[in-house]
C-alpha cells in the first residue's frame, strides 16, 4: 500500500498526500518531455550531464503545464509545525501560492520535485514492468 511521502526541504519537514490515479496520469503527461530528456541523458552515464537537458525541457514547457504540475503536487503538501505539534497545509489553491512567505521559488521547485519523485517513480516502474511482461508474453 502506498504511503504519503515525507521529506525535508530547507529547515522544514514536509508530507505529501497521495495523488489519485488520474492525477498521476495527467502529471506524467505533462512531465513527459522532462522525463524523456532525463532518460536520454542518463544513457550517457553522467549524472551531472542530466541537468542541462532537464532544465532545457522544463524551460520549454508551456506555463499552463508548469502551473498544473506545481498546483497538483502542492495541493496536498503539509509542513510539520514547530515542536512536532501537527501539520499545516502549505498551499493556497485559490491563489496558487504558498501560505508560508518563507517558501522561495527554489524551495517550491524542491518540494514539487519530491512529490513528483514519490508519485511518478512508482508509475514509471509499474509501466516498465507491465511493458516487459507484455513483450515476454
Amino acid at each position: 500500500m502506498r504511503e504519503p511521502a515525507e521529506f525535508e526541504v530547507g529547515a522544514y519537514r514536509y508530507r505529501s498526500a497521495l495523488l489519485s490515479a488520474m492525477d498521476q496520469v495527467h502529471l506524467v503527461r505533462r512531465l513527459a518531455p522532462i522525463l524523456s530528456a532525463l532518460r536520454e541523458a542518463a544513457q550517457d552515464g553522467d549524472p551531472l550531464g542530466m541537468i542541462g537537458p532537464a532544465v532545457e525541457a522544463l524551460g520549454s514547457m508551456p506555463d499552463a503545464a508548469v502551473d498544473y504540475v506545481i498546483n497538483t503536487c502542492m495541493a496536498g503538501v503539509s509542513r510539520q509545525k514547530p515542536g512536532d505539534t501537527g501539520w499545516a497545509k502549505v498551499w493556497q489553491a485559490s491563489v496558487r501560492r504558498p501560505i508560508f512567505d518563507d517558501i522561495t521559488g527554489f524551495e517550491l521547485i524542491s518540494i514539487t520535485a519530491n512529490v513528483v519523485m514519490a508519485e511518478v517513480g512508482p508509475f514509471w516502474a509499474g509501466l516498465a514492468s507491465s511493458l516487459s511482461a507484455a513483450s515476454q508474453g
